[in-house]
C-alpha cells in the first residue's frame, strides 16, 4: 500500500502536536539536562512502537542482557550485594548522567557536575550491573524500566 506525502505529513502533524501536549506534562528543557527536541521525542516514539520487532542483536546491551529482558521481566531483578565486589564499583545510572553532563556542557568544571559519582557493593542479580542504593535515588528501578534510564 502507497503512502502519500499528504499521508506523511498528516502522521508528522500528529506527532508534533503529541509532542507540544508532552511539553506540557513535561517541559522540554530541565534544569542540568540537555533539551529535549522534536527529533528526541520522534526517536522516542518510533523506537517504542518498534521495540518489538527489533532483532535480538539490536538489544543487546554491552553487559550482554538484552533490552527486553531487562525493562519487560521486572520480576527477575533483585538489587543485592554482588559476591565478588570492591569498594570502587560506580552506579551505572549516575555515571551515565555524569559523562551525559560533561557531553553538554564541557565547559563545566568536575566539581560543579550536579550528578555525584557514587561508589557502591550492591548490583542487580539479572543485568549484573551495580547500582548506588541510597535515599532519594531511584537508579535501580530507572534503569530496570525505562530505555533512557539517563533522564
Amino acid at each position: 500500500m502507497a503512502t502519500s506525502l499528504a499521508d506523511c505529513l498528516l502522521i508528522m502533524w500528529a506527532f508534533y502536536n503529541a509532542y507540544i501536549v508532552h511539553g506540557h506534562l513535561a517541559p522540554h528543557k530541565r534544569s542540568g539536562h540537555r533539551l529535549y527536541t522534536f527529533a528526541d521525542f520522534l526517536q522516542d516514539c518510533v523506537t517504542g512502537l518498534i521495540c518489538e520487532l527489533q532483532s535480538p542483536a539490536v538489544k543487546q546491551h554491552h553487559t550482554g542482557s538484552t533490552e527486553s529482558t531487562c525493562l519487560c521481566n521486572i520480576g527477575v531483578h533483585f538489587s543485592k550485594l554482588a559476591p565478588d565486589a570492591t569498594e570502587n564499583n560506580r552506579c551505572r545510572v549516575c555515571h551515565e548522567k555524569h559523562n551525559r553532563f560533561f557531553v553538554a556542557h564541557p565547559d563545566v568544571p568536575d566539581k560543579d557536575n550536579p550528578h555525584p559519582l557514587p561508589k557502591t557493593q550492591t548490583w542487580c542479580s539479572e543485568c549484573k550491573e551495580y547500582w548506588c542504593v541510597r535515599e532519594g535515588f531511584t537508579c535501580f528501578t530507572d534503569y530496570n524500566i525505562k530505555k533512557q534510564y539517563w533522564w
